[in-house]
């Protein structure tokens, strides 16, 4: 939260193990990302020659833009010293990303779709692991 506006800690909802709890939410997400990563069983080098053009839906797009701006999001909450900037851009990171699981199957039979999609996964959940290791929250593999 902004350091500006009052803090009310809801005990019960940080102990919720729910969407409704941000921090369960983004390792929840992060966990998510590892899975699908293991279970494409892509080494990181195939990663690296993904065709990055395959990814042209709606959803792709607004995936890799958030993905884009995660440096930036970084330096202003450097600058503002605001940290909480960091937790708002993963948490819409995780939307957009969950978004796009939910309408897209990333583990398809056509192998170059297939190794594309997952070097958006690895991609956020590089992401996801660096921003919450900013804010010293663990990235869980399995939940």
């Amino acid at each position: 939260r902004n350091p500006d506006t009052q803090l009310v800690f809801d005990i019960d909802l940080a102990l919720k193990q729910t969407d409704e709890n941000p921090v369960f939410y983004l390792q929840y997400t992060h966990a998510r990302c590892s899975k699908l990563l293991r279970d494409g069983g892509q080494a990181h080098k195939q990663l690296q020659a993904a065709r990055l053009a395959l990814l042209d839906s709606t959803l792709e797009a607004a995936v890799l833009q958030r993905l884009i701006d995660f440096p930036q999001a970084v330096e202003t909450a450097a600058e503002e010293l605001a940290p909480h900037q960091i937790a708002l851009y993963l948490k819409a990171l995780a939307s957009e990303f969950n978004s796009y699981y939910n309408e897209t199957r990333i583990l398809v039979e056509d192998a170059p779709s297939r190794l594309a999609r997952l070097a958006l996964v690895a991609a956020v959940a590089q992401v996801l692991h660096n921003g919450l290791s900013l804010l010293g929250v663990s990235a869980p593999e399995q939940m």
